[in-house]
C-alpha cells in the first residue's frame, strides 16, 4: 500500500506533504473508536478528492461526506 511507507514520516508531512495518484485511495479504520474514513482522489487537474467518514458504532450512528475542488492561480 503506498501510503503505508508515509505512517512512520510524521515530521514527514511538514515538509513535503503527500500528492496521491489518480484514483489512489486511502482507508483508515479505528475499531477502539468506533470510526472509518475514505477517501480518493478523483481527478487530477483540477484537483478533486473525495472523502467519506462514517462511525461503526451502533449507539452513535453517523455519516459524513464531502468533496474539495482546489482552485489554483499561477
Amino acid at each position: 500500500f503506498a501510503v503505508s511507507s508515509y505512517a512512520s514520516g510524521v515530521h514527514r508531512v511538514e515538509y513535503k506533504p503527500f500528492t496521491p495518484l489518480l484514483g489512489e485511495t486511502f482507508e483508515w479504520v479505528d475499531r477502539e473508536r468506533g470510526f472509518r474514513f475514505l477517501a480518493e482522489k478523483v481527478e487530477h487537474q483540477p484537483p478533486i478528492f473525495a472523502f467519506h467518514a462514517e462511525s461503526t458504532r451502533p449507539d452513535v450512528p453517523w455519516t459524513c461526506w464531502q468533496d474539495v475542488r482546489v482552485r489554483t492561480k499561477m
